[in-house]
């Protein structure tokens, strides 16, 4: 049987599949997205792939290849230097090509997917990439961390993301500060004291003599600029304890802030680039 191909058709096909399938990976392992990288490697993987195509079509071997070449092409991508970035980038291009494959097959069907096979493949994708997102994410991104926050006889269970765009330094003890969203600091505090930071979000307002009154503690302002270089005054405080349950490392003394806006729902501290030092 002879088969014609377009190859044209089939590069910019893959091209297409690539950049879905490259982005949904990198939002997976929370990588921040490099528009022009991703164009370039989708191009090139779509082009060496459709050539192992044509070269090697009907050949019981071609699956190897085309995985083979995936690895590569993706270890390379995502600049994976060690064995687990190597199975965790690997691991994200399979889910998201799962959940490519069960999207496509929702709008053309194929003409041996039936309607099951269709809503199972992508209950699949979905389900996976869900799961995914929780555990390659979190547990293995390395950037996410469950932390415990200790103050006086108080202490709160958090999640922490690991930001390098948090470079805030407290000006009076020359270390690092960590960034709190201002919901959690009602189980450090009493509801009295609170109603400070209640006002402070509202506001931008805090009144420090009678906060450190009610509540036993010392907050002191601390000046941060924000990425529009607008200077702002941020409320700070020391906490006893900074615990990383995942490994077992604890730092004492830590400068904590109270951010007045909310922050992401996956993660409620913003820790510090140079927290380790």
């Amino acid at each position: 049987m002879d088969y014609i191909v377009y190859a044209d058709i089939m590069i910019f096909w893959s091209f297409l599949i690539n950049v879905f399938v490259l982005t949904i990976a990198s939002k997976l392992m929370h990588i921040r997205i490099k528009i022009k990288r991703l164009l370039i490697w989708s191009l090139i993987t779509g082009i060496i792939t459709d050539i192992i195509y044509i070269l090697f079509l009907g050949n019981l071997l071609l699956p190897i290849f085309y995985a083979i070449t995936y690895i590569i092409m993706t270890c390379m991508y995502f600049k994976a230097g060690t064995l687990r970035e190597l199975i965790k980038s690997n691991l994200s291009v399979i889910i998201s090509m799962l959940l490519i494959y069960g999207i496509i097959n929702v709008f053309t069907g194929g003409e041996k997917s039936s309607l099951a096979h269709i809503l199972i493949s992508l209950m699949i994708g979905i389900l996976l990439f869900c799961l995914g997102t929780r555990i390659l994410g979190h547990k293995y991104s390395g950037r996410y961390h469950k932390l415990i926050l200790k103050k006086a006889n108080n202490k709160i269970y958090v999640t922490g993301y690991q930001d390098t765009g948090n470079t805030l330094i407290n000006p009076y003890t020359n270390k690092p500060v960590i960034i709190i969203d201002y919901r959690f600091m009602k189980k450090l505090i009493s509801e009295k004291a609170y109603l400070f930071v209640s006002e402070y979000m509202k506001s931008g307002y805090m009144n420090y003599e009678e906060f450190n009154e009610v509540s036993g503690i010392s907050l002191y302002p601390v000046p941060y600029s924000t990425i529009n270089s607008v200077c702002e005054i941020m409320p700070v405080f020391i906490l006893d304890d900074l615990i990383f349950k995942d490994e077992g490392r604890r730092i004492k003394n830590v400068s904590c802030g109270i951010s007045r806006y909310k922050l992401k729902n996956d993660f409620q501290v913003l820790l510090n680039e140079k927290i380790e030092s």
